[in-house]
């Protein structure tokens, strides 16, 4: 699980740097949530997976429909 930067944390290692390689990837016509996660796979685990996603959600920067599709909000 990878944390918010701080003083001990640089920002490169941080969760942030997950989120933002995963809005990288996100079309502006949608992504589903399957081809978005092997997309990533590669680079992050399912878990850091989620907790990034879910922190895109908080901030609703994702909408994702009933189709599990992935939109950007901003």
């Amino acid at each position: 699980m990878k944390n918010f930067p701080s003083k001990l944390i640089p920002v490169k290692d941080s969760i942030l740097m997950s989120m933002l390689e995963i809005v990288k990837l996100i079309p502006t016509d949608g992504i589903s949530c399957i081809q978005l996660q092997n997309s990533v796979s590669h680079t992050m685990d399912v878990v850091e997976f989620v907790e990034a996603m879910t922190n895109l959600y908080a901030i609703s920067y994702i909408s994702i429909d009933e189709n599990q599709i992935i939109r950007t909000i901003c």
